[in-house]
């Protein structure tokens, strides 16, 4: 397996104890931001894994799209920090993500409900 695999496999087996703790300090400048990564993947029914991998399948990129697309809605942080966050190399993932969930309503659907759980429980 290659390192990011291992780290995959490792962050698989992790409890979510584990997984929370990872993300704050991965996330400590901002804890908002691991906050709102935890609370995607739960409204999702994906794992944080999921939405920060590099899988191509739909059943794979379409909540990580709506999830980027919320987060940029409902936190407001800049375009590069919402690519970082999702382990992407460049904010134009971003930029796109938004576009393409815009573009369909399955998925643009399913962003308005995240936005509205997100500020129903206070985020």
């Amino acid at each position: 397996l290659s390192v990011p695999g291992l780290v995959a496999l490792a962050l698989s087996q992790a409890t979510d104890a584990e997984l929370r703790r990872e993300l704050v300090q991965r996330h400590s400048g901002c804890p908002i931001v691991a906050r709102f990564l935890l609370f995607a993947s739960e409204h999702l029914q994906c794992t944080v894994e999921v939405l920060q991998g590099e899988g191509q399948c739909e059943s794979v990129t379409a909540p990580r799209m709506v999830a980027m697309a919320a987060m940029r809605g409902c936190l407001g942080i800049p375009y590069r920090d919402v690519a970082s966050a999702f382990a992407r190399k460049s904010h134009g993932s971003v930029i796109y993500a938004g576009r393409l969930v815009d573009s369909r309503p399955d998925l643009d659907a399913m962003k308005a409900e995240l936005e509205r759980a997100w500020g129903d429980q206070g985020g």
